[in-house]
């Protein structure tokens, strides 16, 4: 009889114990971190989220999950008990075979703890039990929101002004840094108000801005600007602008992402009495290969 007590009691811990040990084999590092310079920590894996903390040169952090451009670590001191990494201020390594070792050392160890706890608590209520299972159960669950790695993206490009689309490129080279190639018909305009079509070759430098994310959409708004070869009859032109916008991706199709800018062309080219409009508004859509 004594020894069914003991093991119902053995059992109601282990219950009790279920969230944060299925917590840990969940989170079970995959590789590890190396600083290389002093690392922001982030609370979500999002350059606009806040920052936590920090993590000196030379740190190594365990990896317990790859999000492309982020890597998330344990982190004491919050909610989920992680936090998140950008992959650019360090490198990722496989795991050494002395970390490997030292946590099964650890499960082998808290496994003993929760026998041991069980066995000094063989004679308490069921109701503490019941009590401490709620508790547990009462952690707020961690969030992971996965980003596709949105490296290279082809598609189509339509100016607001007219109903015609053309061909636009994108790709995101690291650390913020894009550049793009679209090529378009566009709309010259004359002074008095007259239109005529006209084909439009732009190469643009990208810069993202801090991007938000949530676990159904990703929000990459962004500047740009770049030189602008129109073509009309034969005739070039070479004019300048500057632009920004968005890029939104959701988690349904997360390899299409839609744009919209909002552009000024402080050099408008004349092409036989003809030019670009001063003000732009475009909208795109990337297909990311990668």
């Amino acid at each position: 009889m004594q020894m069914i007590r003991h093991a119902s009691a053995i059992a109601i811990t282990l219950v009790c114990n279920a969230t944060p040990l299925f917590a840990q084999v969940a989170r079970t590092p995959v590789a590890e971190f190396n600083v290389k310079a002093s690392a922001e920590v982030h609370k979500s894996p999002s350059t606009a989220s806040p920052v936590i903390g920090s993590a000196p040169r030379g740190a190594v952090l365990e990896v317990t999950r790859h999000l492309g451009s982020w890597v998330e670590v344990p982190w004491p001191n919050t909610e989920t008990g992680i936090a998140f990494v950008h992959v650019n201020t360090g490198l990722i390594t496989p795991r050494t075979a002395s970390a490997a070792a030292n946590e099964t050392q650890a499960a082998v160890a808290q496994i003993a703890a929760v026998a041991a706890a069980a066995n000094a608590n063989v004679n308490t209520d069921s109701r503490a039990g019941q009590t401490a299972a709620s508790r547990q159960t009462g952690l707020p669950p961690g969030t992971y929101v996965s980003l596709p790695m949105h490296r290279i993206g082809i598609g189509a490009l339509m100016d607001a002004s007219e109903p015609k689309f053309g061909v636009a490129s994108r790709a995101w080279l690291g650390r913020g840094l894009g550049v793009q190639f679209n090529a378009s018909p566009t709309q010259l305009e004359s002074v008095d108000g007259q239109l005529v079509g006209s084909t439009q070759f732009a190469p643009s430098v990208l810069y993202s801005l801090p991007d938000g994310v949530t676990t159904g959409v990703w929000l990459r708004p962004y500047v740009g600007a770049g030189p602008r070869v129109y073509r009309l009859n034969q005739e070039n032109g070479l004019g300048y602008e500057g632009f920004g916008g968005a890029e939104a991706t959701f988690a349904g199709l997360p390899q299409l992402s839609i744009s919209a800018d909002v552009a000024y062309r402080w050099s408008r080219p004349t092409i036989n009495g003809f030019a670009p409009r001063q003000i732009g508004f475009s909208l795109s859509g990337h297909w990311y290969v990668r």
